[in-house]
């Protein structure tokens, strides 16, 4: 929704915002009751939060770029897994 890609790595239903601003988001937007996503965005350093309702699937096979997704996920047969979690 915010015109940007990137893969979803935790949710926090209980995530309560602490000011630092997303500079993709406006501060109304943190009013939002959640739950909330912790994601990682393409092609920067950037980990942020996104509540539920602006999160869009993307059909795109494209990729996520970002130094931080081999922290969380593992490459396996072409497909992506959290690591030390559920396929």
């Amino acid at each position: 929704i915010h015109g940007y890609a990137a893969v979803i790595i935790d949710i926090d239903c209980l995530f309560q915002p602490s000011g630092l601003m997303n500079p993709h988001t406006t501060q109304k937007e943190f009013s939002k009751p959640g739950p909330w996503y912790r994601l990682l965005v393409n092609d920067t350093e950037l980990v942020t939060y996104a509540d539920e309702s602006d999160l869009e699937l993307s059909e795109s096979e494209a990729m996520i770029s970002h130094p931080k997704l081999q922290e969380y996920l593992e490459l396996d047969s072409g497909e992506y897994h959290r690591k030390g979690g559920c396929h």
